[in-house]
């Protein structure tokens, strides 16, 4: 097995639209999401490109779990930065490639996306996981703009509008509802530290293990 994972690129969108991305993001703005113009207006949407190339699906969901927990984590400092400010964004935007690149995005996605949810809830963070394809509808039926690449979304979770999401995970749901960030690790729990993920990058034990204990909480709740 295989991985490398390389930072090509970070910085921030804005409303001028230079890149792809700013575009998608510009779009969005107009046609779905109203909280998205005022934080591309204060530069508050920071991007990260990254180039994966890895061998197995484990490798390459390994690489997208590690890049969404860092800018989760970064959200959250940023926050206790600047708590009135709520628009912050991470977006870790991918180019994948390797054997694992022959996969269907849900496959690769799909996985780090729930781990993430089940990691961050708590504290009010909420990640939404994105990649070309066919138009899909929006909530007025016209199609969504489509995402110039495979990317995450994470930002802070809204209490008027995100229950939907939860709809079907009453014990999700309720940590949405009572979500408060104190800063405490979400990691350690499971064993883990953010300082591993820093030197474990292109691993994927630590992987293994975060799943394998989220796994065993879902159990626990599901026995309750």
């Amino acid at each position: 097995m295989s991985c490398q994972v390389e930072l090509l690129h970070r910085g921030y969108a804005d409303q001028a639209g230079h890149s792809d991305f700013e575009r998608y993001c510009a779009a969005l703005a107009l046609e779905l999401c109203p909280y998205l113009a005022p934080a591309l207006e204060k530069r508050l949407v920071h991007f990260a490109e990254y180039r994966i190339h890895a061998d197995t699906v484990i490798e390459c969901q390994a690489a997208i779990t590690h890049a969404g927990i860092l800018h989760a984590e970064s959200l959250r400092r940023q926050r206790r930065a600047r708590p009135a400010q709520m628009l912050h964004c991470e977006c870790p935007l991918f180019e994948i490639a390797g054997p694992a690149s022959a996969h269907s995005r849900r496959n690769l996605f799909e996985r780090p996306h729930q781990a993430l949810v089940e990691l961050y809830t708590e504290v009010g963070v909420i990640p939404g996981r994105f990649w070309p394809g066919p138009p899909r509808p929006g909530p007025d039926g016209s199609p969504r703009p489509v995402p110039p690449c495979d990317l995450l979304a994470i930002r802070s979770s809204l209490p008027g509008k995100d229950a939907r999401f939860f709809q079907d995970a009453p014990d999700l749901h309720q940590a949405f509802l009572q979500a408060s960030d104190d800063g405490h690790d979400v990691l350690a729990p499971h064993g883990l530290s953010e300082r591993q993920l820093l030197s474990g990058i292109g691993a994927v034990g630590w992987y293994e293990q975060l799943q394998e204990s989220l796994r065993a909480s879902r159990a626990a709740l599901a026995a309750d």
